[in-house]
Parts: structure tokens; sequence; C-alpha cells
């Protein structure tokens, strides 16, 4: 479909796919959740919901109407399959490609029904490791114990597979809407080889890379999630960003995409260049504590000490959340 100018009265659909690059989803939340009351969580939850590019997208022109479509840890064949059940319903589709070595696949609660797939998904061993303990019922875990063995002995072992298919599913998606932009998540060549810092500027990774330094973290820290346990200190920080990105990077990002998109852009470029600054206030703002929540939920409900809520709302186990 021919892309709608900005003065256009007339409304456009935008559908965005991807991984937790653009995944709906604040981690802040989620630790409010196991330290606060209901009552509390819900004031945290209103006052820190979900931002990113994805969102402000619609600010810079009110005509775009945008749909995220997101899901943590997923591969290019979730992707794909996401890309052909609502491309049709959009007049522009923004696909992040995600990493070539993950894997993605429907389960069945009963292999003679087909009709309700449950997706599972494993961004690389370690998760399916972690999932294979922590997934929520049995069914699930013994999928994700089958990936142990399948991963490193089967999917990896031939890189130059999986590559072939990854491929073939972006070309399938061109010979299908040619109007599609794809941005790249990640530099990974395969499942144990990246691009240096300075080889990969062209990807939303390069960029959470870039933040890393801004902010004092390992520079291939992920941000992909926040491990919550009950041994986990109360003051250490956890990566809150949202999308892996600082709100900082996502108003930039957010101009950058609307200006591919009025030029029809089929191919992405990120510059990482463009996103250089200095580290603010707010930026480190996103990194929390749960003393910080805690601090945070007094303004508004008395809270009980830190100390006195952690004790009495005590994980009952790991949870464990997914990445890009």
């Amino acid at each position: 479909m021919e892309i709608l100018d900005k003065r256009s009265e007339t409304i456009m659909k935008i559908l965005i796919i991807g991984d937790s690059y653009v995944m709906p989803w604040n981690p802040a939340t989620q630790i409010a959740r196991d330290i606060l009351t209901d009552e509390q969580w819900k004031i945290f939850d209103e006052d820190h919901h979900n931002f990113s590019w994805c969102d402000y997208l619609s600010e810079i022109n009110p005509l775009w109407e945008v749909k995220v479509l997101g899901q943590g840890g997923c591969d290019n064949w979730w992707i794909y399959n996401t890309f052909l059940e609502n491309y049709k319903h959009y007049d522009k589709v923004i696909i992040t490609w995600t990493s070539e070595s993950r894997y993605s696949w429907k389960s069945y609660d009963d292999i003679n029904k087909r009709d309700d797939p449950k997706w599972r998904h494993v961004s690389n061993l370690i998760s399916a490791q972690h999932k294979s303990t922590y997934a929520e019922d049995e069914h699930q875990k013994d999928d994700y114990k089958a990936m142990l063995d399948f991963l490193p002995r089967v999917y990896y072992a031939d890189h130059e597979r999986y590559q072939t298919f990854n491929r073939l599913l972006k070309d399938n998606i061109r010979r299908i809407n040619p109007d599609t932009m794809f941005a790249n998540c990640f530099g990974l060549q395969n499942h144990n080889q990246r691009f240096s810092p300075e080889e990969d500027t062209n990807s939303l990774q390069s960029i959470t890379r870039y933040e890393n330094q801004l902010l004092g973290l390992d520079p291939w820290h992920g941000g992909f999630w926040a491990e919550l346990s009950a041994e986990s200190e109360l003051d250490k920080p956890h990566d809150c960003r949202c999308c892996h990105l600082l709100r900082s990077s996502h108003l930039i990002l957010a101009k950058q995409i609307a200006t591919a998109i009025d030029s029809n852009i089929k191919e992405f470029e990120i510059k990482i260049e463009s996103f250089e600054r200095e580290i603010t206030k707010e930026d480190r703002g996103e990194i929390w504590t749960k003393r910080d929540i805690i601090k945070y939920a007094n303004k508004y409900q008395n809270a009980k000490t830190a100390e006195q809520q952690l004790t009495k709302y005590k994980y009952e186990n790991t949870r464990y959340h997914n990445g890009k």
C-alpha cells in the first residue's frame, strides 16, 4: 500500500512485530508485583506503564494507529507466523528481526487436537535449562527439557541450516508484502559468534550496549530480564529498561523510524552515533532496587519498612522473565 503522508487526513494502521525489543512490558512493575500489596502495586503499575519507540510513533503522527505484537525470546519462525496471520489488516508492517539461533515451536497438549497450539520459545541453552525447571506446569517443563539435547546436538551443530532457513523466511515476507520494513535486533552471526562492538553498529542491541557503557554495566549485559529471587539483596540494582532501551533512546529511535516510514524505507539502518549523549538522572532512574520501589509506595500507601515488606511478601520461588 502507498505510504500515507503525515499531512493526510487518512488513518494509517501500522503493525510492529518482534521480540522483547518491542514487547510491551515494564520489568519494574513485575518486581513491584512481588514485594508490594495489591493496592500498592496497582498504584505503582498505573504510574509505570511500558513505554517504547512504538508508543511514541502515534504521538509523532496522531493519524498512525500502532499495534504491537511482541514476544520475549521468540525466534523468526514465530515472527513469520505472526506476520502471516495479521499483515493483511495493516497498511504498514515493521519487523524487528531477531537472532537466527533462537528456536520457537508449537506445542500441543493433545497431539491429536491441533487447533489450540501453545508457543514455546528458547533464546539459548541457558533459557532452555531455566524453563525446564521453572515453567508453569510439567508439560511445559518436558517440552523445554527436550531442548537440552536438541539444541547443542542438532540445531546448533548445523548453523548453516538455520541461517538459510531464516533468510528464506525473510525473503518470503518481502515477496508477500514488499513494503515491510526490517530492523535488526542483534548483530549475532550464530549461537556462539558475535560481532565486536566496533563491527556491530546497526542493531538495536548496539544501542543497548552503548547505554550499558553510560550506566556502568557490562557491555554485553542485555537488560533482557530482572532476576527475582528470595536471596536477592534489598539494594541490588535491577535493569528495568523497557524493551532494553532507555526512554531517551526510545525518543530518538521513534523519530528515526517515523522518518523511515514516510520515506518507505525497507531496511532500517541504525546509526549508533545518533544515540550518543550524556547520561541523565532520568536515565539512571530506570535502574530500580526493591528499596526504591517500596520508598515509592510509601508516598501513597504508607508502606511498611522495606525489610518488613520483603519478609511478608517473599518469593515462593525464582521467577524467570524472557528477554528479546
